[in-house]
């Protein structure tokens, strides 16, 4: 294969590097680019909370779940559901790995009431509300508030109970935050 080198081409490659260089510095664009950063990340937050919202209706029941797109009028992705057990009481539990659903005891390494490590499950509305400082947020600026919030009240973090997966027998304590 032989190539030659094209003058042509080579000052057409240059004269549009020239013109995308141009196109990014210009300050309207570099605003709107900006914007439309801003607006895809709200976006993105969005969508998360959402599908975070969407998963508490169908926790625990296995198969799968739709989460919203990235891009309004996007597609969903589908993301599987874990057939977790569930405890006399109807609760799931087991841990959440890479799961968008929560079951409703989730397993942790805490500490029992002598500082030794003990295996067991917080509830996952006491994790949320511990690691949110409320209720999920639904915007980030809700979530920044409920962040200083949390931060103002539990300076150093805060305990939660551990519980055996009855959900109900305490067998040591959780900490979460700082």
């Amino acid at each position: 294969m032989n190539v030659a080198f094209d003058p042509r081409r080579s000052d057409a490659l240059e004269a549009a590097l020239a013109d995308r260089v141009r196109s990014d510095t210009d300050p309207r664009r570099v605003r709107r680019r900006r914007r439309t950063q801003w607006l895809v990340g709200g976006g993105v937050a969005a969508a998360a909370v959402l599908s975070v919202a969407a998963s508490a209706v169908v926790a625990g029941a296995p198969g799968w779940i739709a989460l919203p797109g990235a891009q309004p009028g996007a597609a969903p992705s589908y993301a599987s559901v874990p057939a977790w057990p569930r405890n006399a009481r109807g609760q799931t539990y087991g841990a959440q790995g890479a799961s968008p659903v929560a079951p409703d005891l989730i397993l942790v390494e805490g500490e029992d009431a002598s500082g030794a490590p003990v295996t067991g499950y917080v509830l996952s509305k006491d994790l949320t509300e511990a690691e949110f400082g409320g209720p999920e947020p639904t915007s980030p600026a809700q979530a920044l508030r409920q962040q200083e919030e949390r931060l103002r009240r539990h300076p150093d973090g805060q305990w939660l109970p551990v519980y055996a997966s009855d959900g109900v027998t305490r067998i040591g304590r959780f900490h979460v935050g700082p």
